[in-house]
């Protein structure tokens, strides 16, 4: 049966959108508006005033401590839907431990496994929380989190994890990933070209965050025989070079 039907007319005359929140996104309760403001917060217990508080906001009030519900004077679209329910997840309490490897730049290098506290807190409340930390979007942080697959440097969990675990799941993911070998043009003759501490980078990132070049350079003109800012780059070490004409940007 319909919310609107089984409520009647309400003194406050314009309808309402009650959306309900869960792990999936958020759903329209009763596939139809209610009726007014009045019925709308008779059905769920809760005062008038403290709906029109949240009305058309993305608050939603947590209703008898089990159901969270969002309150709109119009039917959302898919996308606003999402927005808000991504929103939601993100502002939602559920903890995530953030580890941080002093990402080692060359292969054989070890690096060093920390975990970022939140003041005195290891863990940070909300995804959000963690996000503004270390200047990184909350989706991210969602994207990765649990996968046993570490994020640039850093490495999200749900639980807190053992920092000799979190270190072995950085190297496992190093020992798949393909090496960047970098080579110099000499400044005075660019015919001759120099390999970089002759032995490959760990990834393209690592390359970039040592030479000051953007990874999405790196992986632009990485095998392609043309030089960036003076750099060729190569996932395999080269014998013989056949190299084009560098450009500068």
């Amino acid at each position: 049966m319909k919310a609107s039907d089984s409520l009647g007319q309400g003194s406050a005359g314009c309808q309402v959108w009650a959306y309900s929140y869960s792990n999936e996104g958020l759903t329209l309760i009763g596939n139809a508006p209610f009726t007014s403001i009045t019925s709308a917060a008779s059905h769920f217990n809760i005062s008038t005033k403290r709906l029109t508080n949240h009305l058309d906001t993305d608050s939603g009030i947590n209703v008898k401590g089990q159901l969270w519900v969002f309150f709109f004077t119009s039917k959302l679209d898919e996308d606003r839907l999402k927005n808000i329910a991504l929103n939601k997840a993100y502002n939602s309490p559920k903890g995530v431990w953030i580890y941080k490897n002093s990402l080692p730049p060359l292969w054989g290098e070890e690096g060093k496994v920390s975990i970022i506290s939140n003041n005195n807190n290891a863990a940070f409340e909300t995804l959000l929380e963690g996000a503004k930390a270390i200047k990184i979007s909350p989706h991210t942080i969602n994207k990765y989190l649990d996968s046993n697959t570490p994020y640039k440097e850093f490495y999200f969990s749900s639980t807190p994890k053992d920092l000799d675990q979190v270190k072995l799941i950085f190297e496992e993911t190093a020992n798949n990933r393909e090496g960047v070998w970098v080579y110099k043009e000499d400044l005075t003759c660019k015919a001759k070209i120099t390999l970089l501490y002759d032995q490959p980078f760990s990834s393209p990132y690592s390359a970039g965050r040592d030479l000051k070049i953007g990874e999405n350079s790196i992986k632009k003109y990485i095998n392609t025989s043309k030089a960036f800012k003076g750099f060729y780059f190569f996932s395999v070490r080269q014998t013989k070079l056949s190299i084009s004409e560098s450009e500068s940007s």
